[in-house]
């Protein structure tokens, strides 16, 4: 898969801009992906329940410290600031990895949790859609893929190997890769992941 944008550092999560990656919703027609990888040392139900529950989210995500839910799936929801399927939620952007909160929000919808099982380790997957764009879809498909999956390291530890790529397509794509948003998303999913490491991490290590 080449790479067309790369950020490198010295932390563990590896992120690029790469070649369309295909989502549920959308597995045709995207412009470019921003995709990350790490490994955590930490409890798959401690990642998922991170990755779900936005309160958690100011704690350790530099790039949406805040999220607002608009609506849940009524009436099987049992809280008000947990991610479920069908939950319409607001997240507030902070572009800028050390910068300020900005304006900059979007509204998403939740596809789907589903859990899996992959050579032999345990999973899970968790799927929303950028939703609210004027034009619709048309202007701009957007879809992320977060995949948080168990595995066996070289000590014999289990680990969980975290990936998580949006896609985005649509003439508000190239606009974005254009005016250089791109990277900056490539960077804050860089940073959403590095912060979910560090946060599991040092709460497992207790």
């Amino acid at each position: 898969m080449p790479s067309e944008t790369s950020t490198p550092n010295s932390s563990s999560a590896k992120s690029a801009g790469v070649d369309p990656i295909a989502t549920p919703t959308y597995p045709t027609g995207g412009l470019f992906s921003a995709l990350t990888t790490v490994t955590i040392r930490a409890p798959l139900s401690t990642l998922l329940d991170l990755s779900l529950e936005t309160t958690s989210w100011p704690e350790w995500n530099s790039f949406v410290p805040k999220a607002v839910i608009i609506s849940q799936p009524a009436p099987t929801s049992h809280s008000a600031t947990k991610l479920e399927v069908g939950t319409k939620v607001t997240f507030h952007n902070r572009m800028k990895r050390d910068g300020p909160l900005s304006s900059q929000y979007s509204d998403h919808q939740v596809v789907s949790i589903e859990e899996f099982e992959r050579d032999g380790g345990k999973g899970w997957s968790i799927v929303w859609k950028t939703i609210g764009i004027p034009g619709g879809k048309w202007m701009l498909s957007a879809e992320r893929v977060q995949e948080l999956s168990e595995r066996k390291a070289e000590d014999g530890s289990t680990v969980v190997e975290y990936r998580t790529w949006g896609t985005f397509g649509g003439p508000m794509a190239y606009l974005l890769s254009w005016m250089g948003v791109k990277n900056d998303i490539v960077n804050g999913f860089e940073g959403w992941a590095e912060g979910l490491k560090v946060h599991a991490e040092a709460g497992h290590r207790g």
